[in-house]
């Protein structure tokens, strides 16, 4: 699904932004690019190592209502691998829509602030529902 939307949000900015794509939602690519995403791809690994070693360390991942006792570990592992696929398109998606094309818009209709405060609110309505709550 994650795909989906960033493929329709690629083509419809592509259309709008008269050749311009990555200028339209003010993103640019220089030499410092890829080390920056390659320290942020650290960084999370990172701590998803260390939250995973913590949970095997204080024995949390072997309780039975963690579910994953009952699992072989290629399943969880393929799982595990999956979610960070998901999320990743997810975080890519989300980012370039509230901060390359939202917030870039708004802030160029009624200036910094609002920009600001009416993404951060849309974004808000999008991750707080009644399931997930501010919490």
């Amino acid at each position: 699904m994650e795909i989906t939307i960033l493929i329709v949000q690629y083509l419809v900015i592509r259309k709008y932004s008269k050749g311009q794509f990555l200028d339209s939602i003010e993103l640019s690519y220089d030499e410092h690019s890829v080390k920056y995403v390659y320290k942020g791809v650290c960084v999370g690994l990172t701590g998803t190592i260390l939250i995973y070693l913590t949970t095997v360390l204080m024995h949390i991942s072997f309780y039975e209502g963690t579910g994953f006792k009952f699992y072989e570990s290629k399943i969880v592992l393929s799982f595990i691998i999956s979610m960070f696929i998901r999320a990743f398109f997810a975080g890519v998606c989300e980012e370039v829509f509230f901060r390359g094309i939202l917030l870039n818009y708004l802030t160029k209709y009624k200036g910094k602030t609002f920009g600001i405060l009416i993404s951060s609110l849309i974004f808000t309505m999008f991750h707080c529902s009644r399931y997930t709550g501010i919490y």
